[in-house]
This record gives C-alpha cells, sequence and structure tokens, in this order.
C-alpha cells in the first residue's frame, strides 16, 4: 500500500464506525435502548449491523450510561458476567450470578450499564437464555441477528424494537465513498471515482455497504494496473490437466473478493485453519468468515475437519 501513497487502504471491509453512514437516526435508536427494552438490529451480512453497533457504542460513551460490547460468541456466562464487572470497574467479591448482577448495578461508577452484543443468534442457547436473566434486571440489552429466527422464542418475544438495516441508496453509496477516502487520504481532492463509476459501483454491489467497499476496491486496483485473481498452484507438475481444471472451477465459481482472500490464506498455510483464525488474518468478522466458508463448502473448494471439538477447514 506504501508504493500507492496509502498509509491505509480506503475500502477495507471491517467496520470503521469514524465513517458511519447514518440511515438510522441513532439519537433516535439512543432513546429507544436507553428506556429498557430489548433492541434487535437485524440485517444479511454485510449490511452495517456490526458498524451500526460499533457506532452506537462510540456515542453512548459520551452519555451518562456505560455501553459494554460483546463480540465473541464462544464467550461463557461467567466470562461474560466478568466482562461486564470488569467494564464497570467493579471489583466482583463473590461469584453467584446473582450476587454479580447486583454488585455490579449497585456499584458500577460509570453510569447504568446497557449490554450491547453482536452476532446475538451464534450465541449458544445457554448463554442466549443468560441474557434474559440480566433484561429482567432491568438493563437495557442491544442485539445484532441476521434474523429472528435462530432466537429462542422466548428472548424473541422480549424484543421491543426491531430496526431492520436496508440497502445504501447512490448517494449514501457516494458518501461512503467519499467518507473512507478521507479517513484513509485526509481529503478529497484525489478522490479516483466520477460520478459514472460510482454508479457503477453501487449498481454492482445491489447497495449492500460491504459490497460497495468490494468493489471500490477492485475498480481502484484496476485503475492502478493490478488485476486481482486467485492462482491455484499444484505441485503434480506430471499432471497438467489437473491445473487446467482446477482453474477453470475457481473461475467458473464467480467468487467474491472476501471468498477468494479465504481460499489464498488457506493455501498459503496448507493447514487445517478455524475461522476465528482465517478472520483475524483477513481483517474480517468471523460471523462474516463462517458464511463465506458455507458457501465455499457448497462450491466444494473447501472442507471442514474435526479436530477435537473444533471444526477447521482445508483447501478441498
Amino acid at each position: 500500500m506504501l508504493n500507492f501513497s496509502f498509509k491505509i487502504w480506503p475500502f477495507v471491509t471491517f467496520p470503521i464506525p469514524e465513517v458511519y453512514v447514518e440511515i438510522q437516526q441513532i439519537n433516535e435508536l439512543i432513546k429507544l435502548i436507553k428506556s429498557g427494552g430489548l433492541v434487535a438490529i437485524i440485517g444479511d451480512v454485510g449490511i452495517g449491523k456490526s458498524t451500526t453497533l460499533l457506532k452506537l457504542n462510540q456515542v453512548l460513551s459520551n452519555r451518562d450510561v456505560k455501553p459494554i460490547l460483546i463480540k465473541s460468541f464462544k464467550i461463557s456466562i461467567h466470562d461474560f458476567l466478568i466482562k461486564i464487572a470488569q467494564e464497570c470497574e467493579v471489583k466482583v467479591k463473590q461469584f453467584s450470578t446473582y450476587q454479580i448482577i447486583d454488585q455490579i448495578l449497585e456499584n458500577c461508577k460509570s453510569g447504568k450499564p446497557i449490554i450491547m452484543i453482536d452476532d446475538f443468534d451464534y450465541l449458544n442457547q445457554e448463554v442466549q437464555e443468560f441474557v434474559k436473566v440480566i433484561h429482567d434486571y432491568g438493563i437495557p440489552i442491544v442485539i445484532t441477528c441476521k434474523n429472528l429466527e435462530n432466537i429462542d422464542y422466548s428472548i424473541k418475544s422480549r424484543v421491543e424494537v426491531e430496526v431492520k438495516l436496508r440497502s445504501f441508496n447512490l448517494d449514501e453509496a457516494k458518501q461512503l465513498l467519499e467518507k473512507r477516502w478521507i479517513w484513509a487520504i485526509g481529503d478529497l481532492k484525489s478522490f479516483p471515482f466520477t460520478n459514472d463509476e460510482i454508479k457503477l459501483i453501487y449498481e454492482k454491489s445491489n447497495g449492500i455497504p460491504r459490497q460497495i467497499l468490494v468493489e471500490a476496491s477492485k475498480l481502484l486496483l484496476n485503475k492502478l494496473g493490478i488485476k486481482f485473481e486467485v492462482k491455484v498452484e499444484h505441485k503434480i507438475e506430471h499432471k497438467p490437466e489437473v491445473r487446467i481444471k482446477e482453474k477453470i472451477k475457481i473461475e467458473d465459481s464467480k467468487l467474491t473478493p472476501l471468498q477468494e482472500k479465504v481460499i489464498e490464506v488457506l493455501k498459503k498455510f496448507n493447514k487445517p485453519m478455524r475461522p476465528n483464525e482465517i478472520a483475524t488474518i483477513v481483517g474480517s468478522t468471523e460471523a462474516s468468515i463462517r458464511n463465506v466458508l458455507k458457501k465455499l463448502e457448497e462450491k466444494k473448494l473447501v472442507k471442514r475437519i474435526y479436530i477435537g471439538k473444533y471444526v477447521h477447514y482445508i483447501i478441498s
């Protein structure tokens, strides 16, 4: 990137709350959240759920409350409670679940806690059930999920507000690209896209924020004379027909840039890898990588194996 005068690539796909494009009124959302209910932010992969949650977390940090962001879907009930206690700067003296909650509510110095849980539908059933206990104490809860289908009905029935995120319109797509450019470069003087190119990016992405960034990256790389493609190499030199078939297979699969990155990582490390490892390397969320791996598995480009109790993936 330094060769192109970029310290930061403008169109990285991980959430950046500083360049949030507001399609939901954040202040209205905050009022709903602070009322003590359970708010669900819903939408497909890449629509902006995590970014919205991070923006809420950022804004609420300047208010008279203490937002606590939970991002790991592997978290246990005990770790869940300890994280809340640590964020609220409460020294836990007793380890009964209800005693810890009481201590937190009595001694939190930063204001009333608000629990914000990303990818709630990936939490195990036990932790999902435990969220009801926290809610019973009057602690506001905000969750993100793809939909409410994978959530227990007893929790679903507590959701007072569903915020369904929508795709961007053309003006919002332009805002996103310009804000990302300013965030990375500092100003718009060197902004690389014409209005026609922005419209093309928008049409290819169907207005999905993450895909807008992907399409922008592809177009910018093309302008820089760099072609992004997946190269599949094989050590079996005496069977060239294998290489040809594999190349056709990859090209015909019409992979997204994120799918291509995942394949490149699996090839590079040449070992079974867990989704969270891949997510860390490519700079994406674990939920997104799991979704990508599922689609690659359907295309028969990767396969899952079990090592102990954990799922790993390798190139097929």
